[in-house]
This record gives structure tokens, sequence and C-alpha cells, in this order.
């Protein structure tokens, strides 16, 4: 009996063993295959190690960071649940929270709540000493994306409230903030000043927005995103002309666009719709009125 014990110990020993030989084993191909760039073997291995010991950290770790370079929109979303998996682990490092606020952050049409966590994220980085010097490029993303999802009836059944108006333009604010902070750690940054530009058109001050986004368009001369956005500022300040030139310009680069046609489409049609309104209002101002003037000459 003893000797029955002693064979099913070492048989035991020797199982864990050769598991956890197998699992750093996988846990180093997947570090090997990430590296070199293997993105989908390096999941599949990462994937194997998992399983083998599922309360390690590292290959939860790798596996988010394969996610993240295969650079899709469903691999952005493993690489969020990997990432908040990791911070199970390790709920005091600053690069996993940076890292789960970039991967939302950075996902057009995703809902308010997902931006919200992503702010929170970035702030708990900024809190615990990032060392990431575009951190508040991407949360002022983050709230930029969340203001635009709250005036959204596609994304907020209460789009229309003061509440939701308010809370709107409290994130761009902040938005606008962080991009200014971006700027100064790192102006070499070429989007943040289009984006500060942008939340500066929505937050309708359309002077500071000129401005901003003419700096933009000296070095960036052919992103039409800066032309449309600087359209609504012209026309926001009744610039009708420049308004026009801007939405003609915009049009113009759409058309070599290298968006999906879809994209190119949706884009076409929103300015077109508003160069009409330009149109209307500039014939409003230049017809003359109809009710004569009294002449204030005296006889």
């Amino acid at each position: 009996m003893k000797k029955l014990s002693i064979l099913i110990l070492t048989v035991t020993f020797l199982a864990i063993s050769a598991s956890a030989q197998d699992f750093d084993a996988k846990l180093k191909e997947c570090f090997t295959l990430t590296n070199q760039k293997n993105y989908p073997m390096a999941i599949e291995a990462c994937s194997a190690a998992i399983k083998l010991k599922p309360g390690d950290n590292r290959p939860y770790y790798y596996r988010a960071m394969a996610y993240l370079f295969t650079k899709t929109v469903s691999s952005y979303e493993n690489a969020a649940a990997d990432f908040k998996k990791s911070l199970e682990f390790s709920p005091k490092d600053a690069e996993l929270h940076y890292l789960l606020g970039y991967v939302i952050a950075a996902l057009d049409e995703r809902e308010t709540a997902e931006y919200e966590l992503a702010i929170k994220s970035f702030t708990e980085a900024i809190r615990l000493n990032s060392d990431k010097n575009d951190i508040y490029y991407h949360r002022g993303e983050a709230y930029r994306k969340a203001a635009g999802n709250l005036v959204n009836f596609l994304y907020n059944k209460d789009w229309k409230t003061p509440e939701s108006q308010a809370k709107s333009k409290n994130y761009l604010e902040l938005a606008a903030a962080d991009y200014q902070k971006s700027l100064a750690i790192n102006p070499s940054l070429k989007t943040t000043s289009l984006k500060l530009g942008m939340a500066q058109m929505s937050l309708e001050r359309y002077d500071s927005a000129v401005a901003t986004l003419s700096e933009y368009i000296k070095n960036n001369p052919n992103e039409k995103t800066a032309y449309e956005n600087r359209c609504y500022s012209y026309y926001g300040l009744k610039k009708y002309q420049l308004a026009l030139a801007d939405a003609d310009k915009a049009l113009e680069l759409n058309k070599t666009s290298s968006e999906s046609q879809a994209k190119k489409d949706s884009f076409a049609q929103t300015l077109n719709l508003l160069r009409d309104e330009i149109a209307k209002d500039m014939r409003k101002t230049s017809t003359p009125s109809k009710t004569p003037v009294k002449s204030t000459k005296k006889p």
C-alpha cells in the first residue's frame, strides 16, 4: 500500500512537471510568434497556454497584444477582453489600464458605457504614473466619442434632454483640454490638432476652431476632415464664401480618398446637404429688401 501511494505521488509529480514544461513551452512560443508578427499562430499558442494554466496572467497579456497588432474590429474587442482579464491579476499595472483604454477608444460606433470605461482606464493609468506620452490624446478621443454618442439618437434614447446635452458638452470640454495637454507634451502627434479643432467646432468655438484647423491644414493640405470641420466653423461665423470653398475642397479630396465607397458616398451626401444650406443662407443675405427704404434726408 505504501509503495502504491509513492507510485501515485511520483506519477502525479511527473504529470505536473510535464504540464509545467508544456505551459512554459507554449508561453515561449506565444511570445516568440508575437515578436515575429505571426499573430494567428501566436494567438493559438497563447490559447493553448491558457488552457494549461488559466491562473497565469502572462498568456492573456501576450494574446491581447497579438490581437491588438492584428488591427481589426473583432481583434480589438478580443484584446479588450484579455486586457480586462489581465487586470484581474494586476489591477495596479498602469500599462494594462492604458492598453485597455487604447483598444476601446480606437473603435468607432461603440456604446457610451464602453467609452466611459476607456476614460476610467486612462484616468487610472495617469494616476498610476503611466509613461505613455500619447495618453491624453487617447483619453481625449474617448471623451469626444462619448460626447458624440450622448447627442446621437442611435446610441442614446434620451439624446434630446438638457441633461444629455450638458453631459455631452462637458465631455467635449474635457476632450479639448486633453488634446491641449497632449500637444504640450508631444506636439509632433499630428492628429491631435485636428481632433482639437473638431472638438472646438462642436463646442461652437468657431474662431478657435478655424485657427486650429488652418494651422493643421498648412502641414496636412490633403486631409478632407479638416476642411469639413473648418467649413462648419466658417458657416457658424457666417463666412459663407469661405465655407463653400472648404466644402468644395473636402468633396474634391473625398473622390480620391482610400476609404470604402460607402463611407465616401455618406461623406459626399452630408457635405452636399451642408453646401445647399450655405448657398440658401447666402441667397437670403444677398437678396435686397422689398420694403422701400425711407429717406432720412430732409427736404
